[in-house]
C-alpha cells in the first residue's frame, strides 16, 4: 500500500519549515511521497495572499524536492476548505493517508471540521514544534505519530513580522520565492 503524505497549510509564504516537514517524514520513512497542499480559503486562518500566488511560491519552494508534489485541489474549490474535503478527495484502497503537522496544529485538532471523521479516513504524523508539547487531545481513534528530528523552525508569521519591520530577505526563504514577492509586491515589498 502507498503511504501518502499530506502536508496542507497557508503557506504565506511558503518557506524552509514547509520544506522541512517534507523531507522530515520522507528521511523517517514514514511515507512514500508528500502531496504539498496549499489552503484555498481556510476557514480558521485568514491568509494575506491570494491564493493563485500562495500556491505560485509553493510550486517554486517545492521545484528541486524529489517525492513532493504540489496539489491545486484546494486552491480549485469554491468557498471555504477544509481537511476532511481534501481528504475524502484523496482517499482510495490503494493509499495510506497521513496528514503531516506540526505540534502547535496538534492542540488544534479538536476544532478542525468534522474531526471526529477525519481521524478515520488518515493518520498524523506531528513535527515538534518550539514551545508546544507533544500531547495528543482525546479525540477517540486519533492515530499520531511523532517525527523524529529536530525542532520546526520559523514559522510563517515569523517572516511576514520581519518583512512588515523592513527587514533583508529572511534565510528560512528560497530565492525563487523571494524573487516572486518582489516581482509581485507581496507582503509590503516593492518592484525596483
Amino acid at each position: 500500500m502507498h503511504r501518502l503524505g499530506l502536508l496542507g497549510g497557508t503557506f504565506d509564504p511558503p518557506h524552509a519549515a514547509h520544506l522541512h516537514m517534507a523531507r522530515a517524514v520522507l528521511r523517517a520513512g514514514l511515507v512514500d511521497e508528500v502531496i504539498v497542499i496549499p489552503a484555498g480559503d481556510p476557514w480558521q486562518k485568514q491568509v494575506r495572499t491570494p491564493a493563485g500566488d500562495r500556491l505560485a511560491m509553493t510550486r517554486l519552494a517545492f521545484a528541486d524536492e524529489p517525492y513532493c508534489l504540489v496539489d491545486d485541489l484546494e486552491t480549485r474549490r469554491q468557498g471555504a476548505t477544509y481537511a476532511i474535503d481534501t481528504v475524502e478527495t484523496m482517499r482510495s484502497p490503494h493509499l495510506r493517508l497521513k496528514y503531516i503537522i506540526g505540534s502547535d496544529t496538534l492542540a488544534l485538532l479538536p476544532s478542525w471540521h468534522r474531526i471526529d471523521e477525519l481521524v478515520g479516513l488518515c493518520d498524523f504524523l506531528v513535527i515538534k514544534r518550539p514551545g508546544w508539547l507533544l500531547q495528543p487531545p482525546q479525540l477517540p481513534g486519533l492515530q499520531v505519530e511523532v517525527v523524529p528530528g529536530e525542532e520546526l523552525p520559523d514559522a510563517s508569521s515569523d517572516i511576514r513580522a520581519a518583512l512588515a519591520a523592513g527587514g533583508a530577505r529572511p534565510e528560512a526563504l528560497d530565492d525563487r520565492v523571494w524573487q516572486y514577492m518582489i516581482e509581485h509586491e507581496l507582503y509590503g515589498l516593492h518592484h525596483a
